[in-house]
């Protein structure tokens, strides 16, 4: 097991998949306060059962490839885009994820 005091080399694509994940991971309560926020959200992710873990990790990879398909189709997005669809993505995301664990009727 790594020691969470020492910090991992992480790739731009790994820490990128988990500020990704730390998203959705919040809308479900958690919390990630601390200055080691990547390790922080690798630890929340491993005390994740086998079918939570696997259904975050196929949101994760749905996420990054719509983001490079939107890349590809328009560009790098501009700061009004950017802050636009993210305002967007917010409202429609925190309901669409939940838990498998989780009742729908929350």
């Amino acid at each position: 097991m790594h020691n969470i005091n020492q910090p991992r080399l992480l790739t731009d694509r790994a820490k990128h998949r988990l500020r990704i994940a730390g998203r959705f991971l919040r809308q479900q309560g958690y919390r990630f306060d601390g200055g080691n926020f990547y390790e922080v959200v690798i630890a929340a992710i491993s005390k994740l059962d086998t079918a939570t873990n696997e259904h975050l990790h196929g949101i994760v990879l749905w996420v990054e490839e719509y983001e490079i398909a939107e890349r590809m189709a328009y560009g790098e997005p501009t700061r009004s885009r950017a802050r636009k669809r993210k305002k967007q993505r917010a409202g429609s995301a925190r309901y669409a994820w939940r838990l498998p664990t989780q009742s729908q009727n929350e």
